[in-house]
């Protein structure tokens, strides 16, 4: 009953195959992995905590003691780094997937349906595109309050309408297949030909919208704490890092250098990734690939 698709790679494993030719690929991969291991392993190694203060160290510079220096309040910026980044990975990831699930159940829902239905969910989205992801975010967040869940939601809400785009096109396209009638002439729900077959088809497409919008969503996570609508103090966010470094910009130019480094380093990683999972479940880039 399904209609998947298997590619079969000649002559090499799948997993040593795409390491040789998606190499770009292979280093964001390993970029993102050290930060991963930086973020999650690295504040329990360190020797100090994200919120101690020594106000007679304050705005150091890099040194021995102090790997990436100190803050204005004299607290250690590596291990405030660290631990800022399971927030801004953490609200990148929730977003991203609450936009998925929420987006490609629209975009699936308005395809399969069609008329009305697709008329009313696709126009909707509309009105969410026409304004920047960024400024929607800020008056999202502005109405509910800054808090994490808050703001998942509102660069959640922000990306919806991508999803439902990228969902309803093959939706449209699986939906006239011979197997597709074939289920609807033995009884099956809308719900089970949704799910068990036009959702598997569709899915690499969402996969990788959500592997490339995972860089965006922590972008605008760390452009809203930046303004002021993130994570209040003393939590260590990236964007509130940037902010609190232009205070001192002039006194200690690495308060705001390292975090925004840090930020550049992880979507860099992430759009490498997203190019190199486009090119090996499109068939068509991947033929140009391997060629």
């Amino acid at each position: 009953m399904t209609d998947t698709i298997k590619f079969q790679p000649a002559g090499r494993s799948g997993p040593r195959r795409f390491v040789s030719t998606h190499k770009r690929a292979t280093v964001g991969a390993a970029i993102l992995v050290f930060m991963l291991l930086a973020a999650f392993v690295g504040p329990w190694l360190s020797p100090y905590a994200p919120y101690d203060q020594d106000v007679l160290r304050r705005l150091e510079p890099p040194s021995l003691d102090h790997w990436l220096g100190t803050d204005q309040f004299g607290r250690d910026v590596l291990v405030r780094l660290m631990v800022g980044a399971q927030l801004s990975l953490l609200i990148g990831f929730a977003s991203t997937l609450f936009a998925m699930i929420v987006g490609s159940a629209l975009g699936m829902i308005a395809a399969w349906h069609g008329r009305n239905v697709d008329a009313v969910i696709m126009q909707a989205m509309d009105v969410l595109l026409a304004f920047p992801s960024l400024l929607l975010g800020l008056v999202i967040v502005a109405m509910l309050g800054p808090s994490v869940t808050n703001i998942v939601i509102a660069i959640g809400v922000t990306s919806i309408p991508i999803f439902a785009r990228v969902a309803r096109a093959p939706t449209i396209a699986i939906k006239e297949r011979e197997y597709i009638e074939a289920g609807r002439a033995l009884g099956y729900s809308d719900t089970r030909i949704l799910g068990g077959h036009v959702l598997p088809n569709m899915l690499p497409d969402v996969f990788v919208m959500a592997v490339m919008w995972l860089a965006t969503a922590i972008r605008t996570e760390a452009s809203l704490a930046f303004i002021g609508l993130g994570v209040r103090p003393p939590t260590p966010t990236w964007g509130g890092m940037i902010y609190s470094g232009f205070e001192n910009l002039f006194e200690a130019p690495h308060l705001a250098i390292i975090p925004s480094i840090a930020i550049l380093l992880l979507v860099f990683s992430i759009t490498l990734i997203g190019d190199g999972l486009r090119s090996e479940l499109d068939p068509k880039l991947r033929n140009e690939v391997s060629r």
